[in-house]
């Protein structure tokens, strides 16, 4: 009778112990990590003539920052190749547009802040200092004075002195997710991009959130309001609507992939 008990007993810890692990287990168990999707493809169309006003296809690298854009504005088309330091900031663009090709490098202060961009034109340097302003995160670009100005997330809030020397303000929805939400932007992208190159209304401003409106003010103050945001299953920001006073609205549609 003993060694029966005795026999219960040690298959009954034996149990026990099984479950136990098993539960340990299951709580250790890792999350399970999902990737987020990066647009690939943007298209804006004119909603009453239904032409296609531009495109831009993007390309990414290994850390999902972007590594290449291609833009076709009506006959224009402009590529470009970026790449990065091993801070993760930019170190060369190169920008090939017809027979012309730029190349850009970038000098960092010892914080690695931007502050200087040397264009090569086909042999010809063209150097351009940039001035941080740490109390508004504005950077300044000297000889223009153009002036981005990024807010806490080092997203662009307001461009001022920009082509024709206009000055854009946005408005965004912090709460929700933009075209940009997943891509691994450095400040150096956003202030290149949105302060030395005329097309960045082509791709949203490299915004991470949900654009609701911006302002342009120059001789003429307009207002440009973006509306009718579509989602996809996984939340991915597919299409929307913008417009800038009485001119006909702009569909833009976007193609994602889950790297």
């Amino acid at each position: 009778m003993i060694v029966k008990n005795s026999v219960l007993c040690s298959l009954l810890f034996l149990v026990i112990f099984v479950l136990s692990s098993c539960k340990k287990e299951k709580i250790d168990e890792p999350p399970i990590m999902q990737n987020k999707d990066l647009p690939t493809k943007i298209q804006l169309q004119n909603s009453v003539t239904a032409a296609t006003l531009a495109t831009v296809t993007i390309t990414y690298d290994a850390n999902k920052r972007i590594a290449g854009m291609e833009l076709i504005v009506s006959s224009v088309q402009e590529n470009y190749t970026l790449n990065y330091n091993q801070a993760g900031s930019l170190n060369t663009v190169s920008v090939l547009s017809g027979a012309n090709n730029l190349l850009y490098n970038f000098e960092y202060s010892s914080s690695n802040r931007l502050n200087k961009v040397i264009e090569n034109d086909n042999g010809t340097a063209n150097t351009s200092v940039v001035n941080y302003l740490s109390t508004s995160n504005t950077y300044v670009i000297a000889g223009s004075q153009t002036r981005i100005t990024l807010d806490a997330n080092d997203n662009l809030e307001k461009l001022e002195g920009w082509f024709f020397n206009s000055e854009l303000e946005l408005e965004a929805a912090n709460n929700s997710d933009g075209v940009f939400a997943n891509v691994k932007l450095d400040p150096s992208v956003s202030v290149f991009m949105n302060g030395f190159n005329i097309y960045c209304l082509n791709y949203l401003f490299l915004h991470k959130n949900q654009l609701s409106s911006y302002t342009s003010n120059t001789t003429i103050t307009s207002n440009t309001e973006f509306k009718n945001h579509t989602r996809d299953d996984n939340g991915n920001l597919i299409s929307f609507q913008y417009q800038t006073d009485n001119d006909d609205p702009i569909i833009c549609t976007i193609d994602y992939t889950t790297p």
